[in-house]
């Protein structure tokens, strides 16, 4: 049994009577989307910083704006491409409920 994680109004959306299975994913399925805010907004940060950097003087402000947005999303990809699987994983078990 789940510690009342609720995902929906709909019975068999409820996670406080689902199985285990069901209440790890949908829990999952929160904490990636709980990630997923501050990334988004770190990255539009990034694109900020870029884009303030290659209007003002060319050459050192603009290359080092590229290389930390590169670096940025380079440390994103680990947790997208968790919560993708995650995500997918919870479609699946919702589709068979």
């Amino acid at each position: 049994m789940c510690n009342g994680i609720m995902i929906g109004s709909n019975s068999a959306f409820n996670a406080t009577s689902g199985t285990t299975t069901q209440c790890v994913c949908a829990g999952n399925a929160q904490e990636c989307i709980a990630l997923l805010v501050p990334l988004v907004r770190g990255s539009f940060h990034a694109l900020d910083g870029l884009m303030a950097a290659c209007r003002s003087d060319t050459g050192t402000w603009s290359g080092r704006a590229a290389e930390l947005f590169h670096e940025r999303l380079q440390a994103m990809e680990p947790r997208a491409s968790a919560c993708m699987q995650t995500l997918q994983m919870l479609d699946g078990l919702l589709s068979a409920m």
